[in-house]
């Protein structure tokens, strides 16, 4: 039976473990329990949505229900919505080799993998902010977009197919060997909300070529993979290293469909770059911000840094100003540090900054730990690091054994983690003793609390360095208590419509639109 600890974890909501266990509350009881007991219990208002949403699907993988609520819906209500059209992303998940496997083993044991299999599915897309749709059984339909929509609705569909392929790889077959997967995703327009059925048998009815494509793509999946449409494939930008297989006859389809095999998640320096297949859009109505940043660059370069903090609503353009400034100072000599907080790892300490060393250092999904080594310590040599202790402390960071060639660390969790802290902050002040330093930290709503802890160490020693720090938050996001030192701040306001039309207008004319359109 799967436990707690390891489904919490799978879900990115470990951290909760030791108040669960404070009031006695097993996997069982969690099932039980609705949005207000969990923020009686300290659940942050977006990790009481996710959980809901698995708890959602373990009853649906259990049989005590076949509806995935809405996360907005009150506990234990069905997830009833008047059917919509609108563009959602598809996934369908299957369980490679399971009549085999059937055949071959007692059926107690085959419900027990299939049992674990659906919770390693049902973990990763509530993780990915999904909606289970159904289990079919050894089959997964899941919703990206719907009911709401986010962000990234395409990527997150991505990563939830990898995590599911990486969660299986953990669970044996009675032979020893490894569970497997493969994924088909698609997205379009559908029309979904509605629902069919009766009685408990009620669930969100979804109509449209699109999920039809998406199962298509999985029954072609050979295992351990993922293939994606053409649409898909597009919204992912560059975030994930995909091959082009060609054009396929899939059953159904008139005309052969274009196909995409995703390899991995590609090294790019920003989720911004990422997104941005057909380049930067223009820079309308923000004079007065890049006037700023400029004035800010220019006293850094003089050895009079300081932070900057821009903030504002989603997609009001904070990341495409700091990509503007990162152009308009490209040809100038000086390093540029990013670090980017992530929603699904608010609770790993350092995530920023361990991702920045991964990219920096070129670190290889297939480098041996030996290579790793090698590759920081060219990167903080490079960067004028010389002591060894600083070395041992960026190993212990990433995960990276020494195997002896360093002092081991022997320090108390409290006073490792403070020395790293220090050591970072050391690290930016040697390289800014050689060129100026802009040091950017992208979506700091979603910072961990130890990143923010090396955020106010190195704001209260910035004014006499060559760094300049760039926060870019939504609203929401307080900027740490410093001693002395205050952060330059500036809300994003909205463009007028005069500056929508030329952005509009702007963003048109370097792409080529249907003449319908």
């Amino acid at each position: 039976m799967i436990k707690l600890e390891a489904w919490l974890k799978e879900l990115g909501l470990d951290q909760y473990c030791p108040v669960l266990a404070e009031n006695d509350i097993d996997l069982d009881v969690l099932l039980d329990l609705g949005e207000p007991d969990l923020e009686k219990l300290g659940f942050s208002l977006g990790h009481r949505r996710k959980l809901m949403r698995a708890i959602a699907a373990r009853k649906l993988a259990l049989g005590l229900g076949t509806t995935t609520p809405s996360p907005e819906a009150p506990a234990g209500a069905s997830a009833t919505h008047e059917a919509e059209r609108r563009q959602i992303t598809v996934m369908f998940c299957d369980l490679v080799g399971s009549t085999e496997l059937a055949n071959a083993i007692d059926p107690e044991d085959m419900g027990a993998l299939i049992r674990r299999y659906q919770d390693v599915c049902a973990g990763a897309i509530a993780r990915f902010d999904g909606f289970l749709a159904k289990f079919m059984g050894d089959g997964v339909l899941a919703y990206f977009g719907y009911p709401l929509a986010h962000e990234d609705d395409a990527g997150q569909s991505v990563r939830a197919a990898m995590a599911i392929i990486e969660g299986l790889a953990q669970t044996n077959r009675p032979d020893g060997r490894p569970l497997e997967a493969r994924a088909g995703i698609a997205t379009g327009l559908v029309v979904v909300g509605d629902s069919s059925g009766a009685g408990n048998a009620r669930e969100p009815d979804i109509v449209g070529q699109t999920p039809n494509l998406a199962a298509r793509l999985q029954a072609l999946a050979e295992p351990n993979s993922i293939l994606v449409s053409q649409t898909t494939h597009r919204l992912l930008g560059r975030q994930f290293d995909c091959q082009n297989l060609g054009e396929r006859a899939l059953k159904g389809f008139a005309e052969p469909v274009q196909v995409w095999l995703v390899l991995s998640e590609a090294v790019v320096e920003s989720r911004f770059a990422a997104k941005q297949s057909a380049g930067p859009s223009p820079l309308i109505g923000r004079v007065e911000e890049m006037g700023l940043l400029r004035d800010h660059w220019n006293r850094t370069r003089q050895g009079a840094g300081g932070a900057v903090l821009l903030q504002g609503e989603a997609g009001m353009g904070k990341s495409r100003i700091v990509d503007a400034l990162s152009r308009d100072i490209e040809d100038e000599p000086h390093f540029r540090v990013l670090c980017q907080c992530s929603p699904y790892h608010m609770n790993s300490s350092l995530y920023p900054v361990i991702r920045h060393f991964e990219r920096a250092a070129g670190f290889a999904p297939a480098d041996s730990a030996s290579c790793k080594l090698q590759k920081l310590e060219a990167l903080l040599a490079a960067g004028g690091a010389k002591a060894a202790a600083t070395t041992s402390l960026m190993a212990d960071l990433l995960s990276i054994p020494t195997d002896g060639r360093y002092p081991p660390l022997v320090l108390p969790p409290a006073q490792r983690k403070g020395a790293i802290v220090a050591a970072l902050v050391d690290q930016l002040t040697e390289l800014a003793a050689q060129k100026p330093v802009l040091f950017v930290l992208e979506d700091a709503h979603w910072i961990d609390p130890t990143s923010q802890e090396l955020v106010t160490r190195l704001a209260e020693g910035i004014a006499t360095t060559s760094v300049l720090a760039l926060i870019t938050a939504r609203l929401e996001y307080m900027p740490p208590q410093t001693n002395g030192a205050s952060f330059a701040s500036r809300v994003l306001s909205r463009l007028t419509k005069e500056q929508c039309v030329d952005l509009v207008a702007g963003t048109a004319a370097t792409r080529s639109l249907d003449s319908a359109v």
